[in-house]
């Protein structure tokens, strides 16, 4: 649960900070951060799911 909420506000923040970028390169830059989210989030969820089916908690 808390890895949700942990990614949940990085996203916010990241968005935030985005809306206060430069107009021009605003949807590029959006897209390029929205798909790295969305890889870094698999990757992990991937990765901890894999992490946690190896290693059984006792």
């Amino acid at each position: 649960e808390s890895t949700i909420t942990d990614s949940k506000v990085v996203h916010a923040s990241f968005h935030a900070r985005d809306e206060t970028a430069s107009r021009p390169a605003f949807g590029w830059r959006r897209f390029g951060l929205v798909a790295a989210a969305a890889m870094l989030l698999i990757v992990a969820s991937s990765g901890i799911t894999a992490y946690l089916v190896r290693s059984p908690v006792p």
